[in-house]
């Protein structure tokens, strides 16, 4: 109560990371009290994130999760880019990466790369593997198309090319 005029405050947070917009009323506005000058501090949400690993498995039809790579990051403000160090592997192009947030073991794709304050949020770092392409010169056989080469898969077998006249 300030000069007989009761105030309430009150406060809407415009985000997580975002600052709150305050707003002062005034019980009586015959009050001879013309300004109100209210300070408001704020302590971030401290949290933490997930940053998955995957690589590209043998099959190439989905993606392996590298265990040992796991890192989770702790004691992070709440709002600031969700960031990682990504290692390289041998054979591996990338990594594409993509945002999640994670709720009971159900992980939905975002668009946000800042870290949520619940400390749902999950960075996965997928890598492919390396291609490339073999070509045959059968030197006037049968033709042989050409394949694609991924490190680490075996490669289809070939039907050998014929050539008239030779075996």
């Amino acid at each position: 109560e300030m000069g007989g005029v009761s105030w309430s405050l009150s406060y809407t947070p415009a985000s997580a990371s975002a600052p709150a917009t305050i707003q002062a009323t005034a019980a009586d506005t015959s009050s001879d009290l013309t300004a109100l000058s209210v300070v408001v501090s704020y302590t971030r949400i401290k949290t933490a994130y997930q940053v998955q690993v995957f690589q590209q498995n043998t099959s190439l039809d989905g993606y392996d999760e590298v265990v040992a790579d796991y890192v989770v990051y702790s004691d992070i403000d709440a709002g600031s880019a969700a960031t990682y160090t990504a290692k390289t592997y041998t054979g591996f192009v990338g990594p594409r990466v993509a945002y999640y947030t994670e709720q009971d073991g159900i992980y939905t794709e975002t668009l946000s790369t800042t870290v949520a304050p619940d400390g749902t949020t999950v960075v996965r770092l997928f890598f492919d593997r390396t291609s490339t392409t073999v070509s045959f010169d059968t030197h006037g056989g049968s033709l042989v198309d050409d394949l694609t080469a991924y490190y680490g898969v075996d490669m289809t077998s070939i039907t050998p090319p014929t050539l008239a006249g030779y075996v």
